[in-house]
Order: structure tokens, then sequence, then C-alpha cells
């Protein structure tokens, strides 16, 4: 192709098209080749459409009188040589598009027993390389594509979370929604166990999520667990649940969790949560049951009280203390510690009281004068 300065050469998938001459020579233009075939560029290569040769596998097939062509694959049970589709022999097949005779191989449409050529050419007589005779896949076990000549393709292992329990399988099937097993070759769905987070109702043999309060960090089929006391949980299929003592370490620990914790409660039902807590009250180290939650079950032990940790503004902050000596708090909460009094008896007799453990509140001792009194030990 003359490009106005010098003649090249048309690329390999192009030919040369019609000789144009003229004062300043020779010209002409590069055509593309058909579909599926190609020309190899030379000085001495032909000029027109029959340069172009059909890839290997197909024959060309005219389409007008101009010697124009399409190229087609040469159909199953065919073969091309030197640009001609030639039929394999006898019983013999061959995939679409073979390109030459070692393409044919002893008939697998008929699934006779000989799979390659024999002796003579032919699948007559006897086998030159006989294959092992097919047989089912096992149970666990499972093979989706022909084998080739020879029989020689394995079957694949199911994978992890999959099974199968019946033999002759072209695939696996797996495990229900939210259930799995680290195992390969499993033939039962009973290997199938809940995923963490979740649980196995037995009334309906679906797997649901843990509820809120409840967590599961194992795989199997069990119940939930419940958060123990001075942990909590907002949210669903959780694997752990959050400590008091780690949400409520400081101010801002307070407001990460309760960002998190709004992620999980409809907008009407989080401001429900959180209009019994008017205040902010850091250390609040346990809870009043197990089972909770919501950032805001977290509360102060016995023998603490909430007292103010911070004024800035309108923002109160308030923190857990102990009772301070001579008071006393015997159950969980935000309530205030009561302080220890002394009474007198007709007698005369002098009395004061003290926290005590069997009825979890005070008890009457008669005392020393002037004993000091404490949260945690009782002076008779």
């Amino acid at each position: 192709m003359w490009n106005g300065k010098e003649c090249n050469l048309c690329d390999d998938t192009y030919y040369r098209g019609e000789v144009i001459i003229s004062q300043n020579g020779y010209s002409g233009i590069c055509l593309r080749c058909p579909v599926n075939a190609s020309n190899v560029a030379s000085a001495t290569m032909k000029s027109g459409i029959t340069a172009c040769t059909c890839s290997r596998g197909f024959n060309k097939y005219p389409r007008n009188v101009s010697n124009e062509f399409v190229c087609v694959p040469c159909s199953q049970g065919y073969y091309e040589d030197d640009g001609v589709c030639k039929q394999c022999k006898e019983n013999v097949w061959s995939y679409e598009g073979s390109f030459d005779e070692q393409s044919c191989t002893c008939n697998q449409i008929n699934l006779t027993t000989c799979h390659s050529k024999l002796l003579d050419g032919t699948c007559h007589g006897e086998c030159a390389n006989p294959p092992e005779d097919c047989t089912q896949c096992t149970a666990g076990f499972y093979k989706n594509i022909y084998s080739y000549v020879g029989n020689e393709d394995n079957f694949q292992a199911c994978a992890v979370s999959s099974f199968q329990s019946l033999v002759g399988q072209t695939s696996c099937v797996n495990c229900p929604q939210f259930s799995t097993h680290y195992e390969l070759t499993v033939t039962t769905k009973s290997s199938c166990k809940c995923i963490p987070g979740f649980t196995l109702d037995s009334n309906t043999s679906s797997y649901q999520s843990c509820k809120k309060g409840h967590y599961k960090d194992f795989r199997g089929d069990e119940s939930c667990l419940p958060c123990q006391i001075g942990t909590y949980n907002p949210h669903l299929n959780a694997t752990y649940c959050f400590a008091c003592s780690e949400s409520t370490n400081s101010d801002s620990t307070f407001h990460h969790y309760k960002n998190i914790e709004s992620l999980y409660y409809t907008q009407e039902e989080f401001e429900t949560i959180t209009n019994d807590s008017l205040y902010l009250v850091m250390q609040s180290n346990t809870t009043l049951h197990s089972v909770s939650t919501s950032l805001y079950d977290c509360t102060c032990h016995a023998g603490q009280q909430q007292a103010v940790d911070l004024l800035n503004g309108n923002n109160i902050i308030k923190k857990c203390e102990h009772c301070v000596p001579g008071s006393f708090k015997a159950d969980k909460g935000f309530d205030d510690c009561s302080y220890c009094g002394t009474i007198l008896d007709e007698y005369g007799a002098q009395y004061k009281h003290h926290y005590g453990n069997e009825n979890a509140g005070c008890r009457v001792f008669l005392t020393v004068l002037y004993a000091r009194l404490s949260v945690d030990k009782k002076l008779i």
C-alpha cells in the first residue's frame, strides 16, 4: 500500500485491494480478511480476497460469484485438512472446528466402550488403548464435565459448606443459609451447623438470628447464650456482648457506644430507651440482670452511688462512686447511699445501724460508742 512516501506491506489480517495506476506509480488499499481468516504478508502476496485463508478447523464458504467468502467451522464428525472439511471414519467422532485427523476419536456420542483409536484406524476390532470403565461418583464427590479420551478425569470433592448424599452427581448442594461446615467430601446435610450469631429453631428447622441481649461465638446448632450481668447487646446475630465497664469508661467512649447502639433501633425506640437517662453516668460497671439489651441498662454496683463528675455549662456528667464511710447502699442502681443512724432504746442503751449481708439492708448492733463504720465490713 502506498502511503504517499513509500510502499508498505499489508498486515497479516489484511489483503491488498484493487491496484490503481497513476502518474505517481502504483498504489492500492489494504482490506481486512473475513472473520476467522488471515493472510501472510510478503512482497509476492496475491492481491484480492483470495489471498486470505481460513484459520485451522474452518473452511471457505462462498458468499457470491465475486470470490467473497466466509469461514465456517467444520461440523462435528469432520476435520479440516488443507482448507477442506473431511469426514472422520465410520463410528469415529470429533468436536466442531477440529483441524486434523487425530482429532477424530472413537464414538463418544454412542458411548461405545472404545474411546480411543483402534489399531486399524477405525473403531472396529481390538482397542489400541482401552480406557477404564466409567463408574459413578461416590457420595461426597461430583463431576460436571465429559471425560477426554481415556476416561482419566477424576471426581471432584464437595467443597467446604457443601455436601452430596447421592452417587453419580454433577454438582454438590450448598449448606442452607446461615450454616456451614469446614470439611471436604461431606455426604449429609446434618454436617451443616449454624454460623456464629445464629441458632437452629427446632420448631421450623430454620436458622434464626440470636436475639438482642444474646450472643453466640461458636459454630453449632446450640441455643444462643444470654449476655451476663455487667454486659449488654443491642443488635441481632451478635457474636459477643459489650462490657459496661468499657462502654462507660469515659465521656468519649460512652458517646461512641451510644452511636453504635442507635444504629440498631428506630428513632422512636431509641428515644424511649434514653428518656429515663437525663445524665450520662460514667463507670456504670454492672446491670440489674442478665440479657440486657442497651447501654442504658448499665448502672452502679451496690455500695456505689452516682455523683457529679463534671459540670460543663448545661452538660452534667456523673459517675459511679463508692459510698462514703458511714453510709451504705444495698442494691444496684443510681439511688443515693443512705447514712447509718444512732438510736436509744427505752433503757438508754445506744445502738448504731450498719450495713449487713443477711437482709441486704441495715441491721442493729450494740456497738462501742465512736466505732468507725464502713460500707463493706460490719463491726460488732
